[in-house]
C-alpha cells in the first residue's frame, strides 16, 4: 500500500502575508506585490485544502495595496481581508481597507473605510473595533481608537470574545471588547477599556526583549484547556559577543497576569505563534529549519 504523504506543496505564485482555513476544509491566502508595476499581482485566493485545487480568486486594481491579513468566519460563507485603497483615495481619508468577501466563489461584497486617516503609516498604529456582521464600530469615532506610538504587530480575540490582546515590539495590551461609556454635553462616546497592559519582554533578569505575538489559549471540551492562558512570543536582542538572538514562548495566568513557563524555541527569532483549536499546542515559526510543537499547558514541547 502507497503511504499517504505527510505534507504537500503548493505554488501560490505571488507573495503570501495571511492565510486562514475555513470549515469546509478551504485554505485561502492573501497577498502579492503591492501598488505599482512588479508584474506581480494582488490577489485573494482560496484552494481545496485536501486536493489543493484551486476554488476561486479574486484579484484587486494595479493601484491598490497588497492584502495584508485575513481572518475566516466560523460561523458564516465571509472573509474579512485588510487591503488599503490606492494611495491617491488613502491621502484623501476615505481608505476602503475593509473588505468582506464572500468565501463560495472569492466575490467582493462590500468595503469600508475603517479609520478615516490620510497617513499610510498611522493605518499600523490604530485599531478600530467592529461588531460582526454588522461592521458597526464598536469605539465612537476616529478620535476614540486604540492609537499606539508603535506598529501593531498582532491582535488575538479571547475564546470567549470578550477580551482583544494588541501586541506591539515593547508591550501587549488587553482590551475589553465592551467599550467604556463616557457622557459629555448630554452625549454619550464609546471608548476603548484597557484591562491589563504587559510592559516587559525582559527574559530573567538579564535578556532584554521584544515581543512579537500574543495568543490566547482555547479550549472544546467543558474543560478549561488553556482558554486561561495567554501566550507572548518574545524575540531577545542580540548581546555584545553573541549573534544569537534566542526566540521564547512566555505563557501567562490571563487572570492573575501572572507569567507560568518560559520555554527557549531557537536561537533565532521567531516570526509566528499559533495555538491549536484545542489548546493543546502552541507551535512558532520562525527562519528556524526546526517547527518546535509545545504541549501548552506547560509549555513542554513534544519531542
Amino acid at each position: 500500500m502507497t503511504e499517504a504523504p505527510k505534507h504537500a506543496t503548493l505554488q501560490t505564485g505571488i507573495p503570501v502575508y495571511a492565510i486562514g482555513f475555513s470549515n469546509d476544509m478551504h485554505i485561502f491566502y492573501v497577498g502579492g506585490g503591492g501598488a505599482g508595476r512588479s508584474g506581480v499581482s494582488n490577489a485573494i485566493r482560496g484552494d481545496n485544502a485536501l486536493t489543493l485545487h484551486p476554488a476561486g480568486e479574486f484579484k484587486l486594481r494595479g493601484d491598490e495595496d497588497a492584502p495584508m491579513c485575513v481572518t475566516v468566519s466560523p460561523s458564516s460563507d465571509a472573509l474579512v481581508v485588510g487591503i488599503n485603497s490606492a494611495a491617491d483615495i488613502v491621502r484623501g481619508g476615505e481608505n476602503r481597507h475593509l473588505r468582506v468577501d464572500l468565501h463560495v466563489d472569492i466575490r467582493e461584497r462590500s468595503a469600508l473605510a475603517s479609520l478615516g486617516m490620510a497617513d499610510p503609516e498611522q493605518y499600523q498604529k490604530t485599531l478600530q473595533l467592529h461588531r460582526y456582521p454588522s461592521l458597526e464600530p464598536v469605539w465612537s469615532s476616529t478620535q476614540d481608537t486604540f492609537t499606539s506610538d508603535e506598529e501593531i504587530y498582532d491582535t488575538d480575540f479571547s475564546q470567549d470574545g470578550t477580551q482583544l490582546a494588541c501586541t506591539t515590539q515593547s508591550k501587549v495590551v488587553v482590551l475589553s471588547t465592551s467599550p467604556r461609556t463616557k457622557e459629555k454635553g448630554g452625549v454619550l462616546t464609546y471608548t476603548p477599556r484597557i484591562l491589563q497592559t504587559i510592559d516587559s519582554a525582559t527574559i530573567g533578569t538579564s535578556e532584554r526583549g521584544a515581543f512579537r505575538m500574543a495568543k490566547f489559549g482555547r479550549t472544546k471540551t467543558m474543560d478549561v484547556g488553556t482558554r486561561d492562558m495567554l501566550f507572548t512570543l518574545v524575540n531577545t536582542a542580540p548581546s555584545k559577543d553573541a549573534k544569537a538572538r534566542p526566540s521564547y514562548i512566555v505563557a501567562w495566568n490571563a487572570d492573575k497576569w501572572q507569567i507560568t513557563a518560559i520555554r527557549k524555541v531557537s536561537q533565532r527569532p521567531a516570526t509566528v505563534l499559533t495555538v491549536s483549536p484545542d489548546g493543546r499546542f502552541v507551535a512558532p515559526r520562525g527562519a528556524f529549519a526546526e517547527w518546535p510543537c509545545a504541549y501548552a499547558r506547560y509549555v513542554q514541547y513534544n519531542d
